[in-house]
Formats: C-alpha cells, sequence, structure tokens
C-alpha cells in the first residue's frame, strides 16, 4: 500500500462512492478545488464547516543575507494555508 494517496485514488473514491463516471468524478474534484483557490483570491478565510479553514497568507519581501556573502532579494509571496477542524482531527484519532 502507498504511503500517500494522489488525485487518481481520490477519483477512484469518488466514482465508486457516488456512482459516476472516473471522468466526471475528476470533473467535480477539480470544480471544487478551483472553486476553493478562486475564493481564497477573494477572501482571507475559505471554511468549510466540519472539514477546516483555508487561509490565505501574504508574506512581505525582504534581503536575506546568504552564507556565500551577497544578498540574496526574497520576493513577496503569497500561500494557501490549511488548518483542520477539530471534528476531522478527532475523526482521524479514532
Amino acid at each position: 500500500m502507498e504511503k500517500r494517496a494522489s488525485l487518481i485514488q481520490l477519483t477512484e473514491y469518488v466514482a465508486e462512492n457516488s456512482g459516476c463516471s472516473k471522468a466526471e468524478a475528476k470533473r467535480r474534484i477539480e470544480m471544487v478545488l478551483g472553486g476553493i483557490v478562486d475564493l481564497a483570491d477573494i477572501y482571507p478565510r475559505v471554511t468549510i464547516r466540519e472539514f477546516g479553514t483555508f487561509k490565505n497568507k501574504e508574506y512581505k519581501g525582504y534581503v536575506h543575507n546568504g552564507t556565500i556573502g551577497s544578498p540574496v532579494e526574497i520576493p513577496p509571496r503569497r500561500v494557501l494555508t490549511f488548518s483542520s477542524s477539530p471534528k476531522l482531527i478527532q475523526e482521524l484519532v479514532e
């Protein structure tokens, strides 16, 4: 058994448990994930109750004095983080 699941395994799981084709399952998954990304671009947080919260974090750029002696400019960036809800954590523990 693999140590991680990919979109393939998630697609198969959704297809088997919803009675739709793998193509339709993949389309549905991509729609949900795309919606989360699109909403995270508009709102600072996207919360799915009893699952978790996606947070849009912005990091400022800075200059880092690298180990090679010359400063390295680190550009500003945005990242999407995820925090599990207490209910999801509890379900994973059980």
